[in-house]
């Protein structure tokens, strides 16, 4: 339980939470989780220019 405290100095938001999974958590190792992602969206990459001659197979075939 001192090490849910220690995590979570306000005890306010455990005070709903049932016994048993306090004592759950209160067992589990101490985790350094990896930082969260941006929520900025990466911007696609530059598409090439159309280029004159037609590259789509389709337009290589005699039908």
């Amino acid at each position: 339980m001192a090490s849910l405290l220690r995590r979570h100095p306000n005890p306010l938001p455990a005070a709903g939470v049932p016994a048993h999974l306090i004592r759950r958590f209160s067992t589990l190792p101490d985790v350094d989780h990896p930082p969260l992602p941006t929520s900025t969206p990466t911007p696609p990459p530059p598409r090439a220019p159309p280029s004159s001659t037609s590259s789509s197979p389709s337009a290589a075939r005699p039908t």
